[in-house]
């Protein structure tokens, strides 16, 4: 991912600051990003320095950081990718639990950061229906049934794969809604996404595998996805658009300094469910 242009995130759970990255020449920002989920995987955290708005080199990663994240008295620590560095992976996988909170803490050279997410609660998904658009031209439609979570307020995004691939991974293909999507907690033949059939890597032949992946994100972490699709205008990858200021929830807790810090560490539930196309 290209940090370079970050613009900083996020809160922490109430609380929403803003922070202007567009570091001067020779002033850097720490940038922290990565989440939980409520699947059982080594999830990661990536760590890097910005360069300056002027420079042309790369983001430089941050080594040797010591990485935790913890939940209640557990604490679980993540150890450096050899292959990637800057790129931190929990030592043992871990599931999420809804309702519960996760707080992030990075120790590094420039300062102590920490980040704090409640998961929401998920959603169940019972069935996926496809069909061809009546709307949209050359356009298959993935229908989601299903309920949503008990709590006060939702805000779900939606992900596609085709045969195992993630389809709708870019900006331009981001779709997050609240509540007033739906009229009940219930998904009814709601849409979800859409199948472009006119691109190679999402055009469906007999016998494909699709899958949705429903996710059920905290507030502040939607508003952030949003601010950076607006921010970037589709571009790929997420943070390859043009600095900007973007809400973050990273703090600094020690020591005072000027080294300033942007990213979001987000804790959310998902839910899958797949459908065999057959027109």
């Amino acid at each position: 991912m290209n940090w370079k242009y970050l613009s900083p995130l996020l809160l922490a759970v109430a609380c929403t600051s803003r922070v202007d990255t567009r570091a001067g020449e020779g002033e850097q920002v720490v940038i922290v990003y990565g989440h939980v989920t409520t699947d059982t995987l080594a999830h990661a955290i990536t760590l890097s320095r910005s360069t300056g708005y002027f420079a042309t080199a790369p983001p430089g990663t941050i080594t040797g950081a010591v990485v935790t994240i913890s939940c209640g008295a557990e604490v679980y620590p993540l150890a450096e990718d050899d292959a990637l560095p800057g790129t931190y992976h929990l030592v043992h996988p871990l599931a999420g639990v809804p309702g519960r909170s996760y707080t992030l803490t990075v120790e590094e050279e420039s300062g102590v950061y920490r980040a704090t997410s409640l998961m929401p609660l998920t959603s169940e998904i019972d069935s996926i229906e496809l069909r061809p658009s009546p709307v949209f031209k050359n356009q298959i439609e993935v229908l989601g049934h299903g309920t949503l979570p008990a709590n006060e307020r939702n805000f779900l995004s939606f992900h596609l794969y085709r045969n195992g691939i993630h389809v709708t991974a870019g900006l331009e293909d981001l779709f997050i809604v609240d509540d007033t999507y739906f009229q009940q907690r219930e998904m009814r033949g709601v849409l979800c996404q859409l199948l472009d059939q006119g691109r190679q890597e999402s055009a469906l032949l007999p016998g494909d595998t699709v899958t949705l992946r429903v996710d059920v994100l905290p507030g502040e972490y939607a508003r952030f996805l949003q601010q950076a699709r607006q921010q970037a205008r589709g571009a790929n990858p997420i943070f390859g658009g043009q600095p900007a200021n973007i809400s973050t929830n990273i703090e600094r807790v020690s020591p005072d300094g000027t080294t300033r810090v942007a990213g979001f560490f987000a804790a959310f539930a998902t839910g899958w469910k797949s459908a065999v196309y057959l027109p």
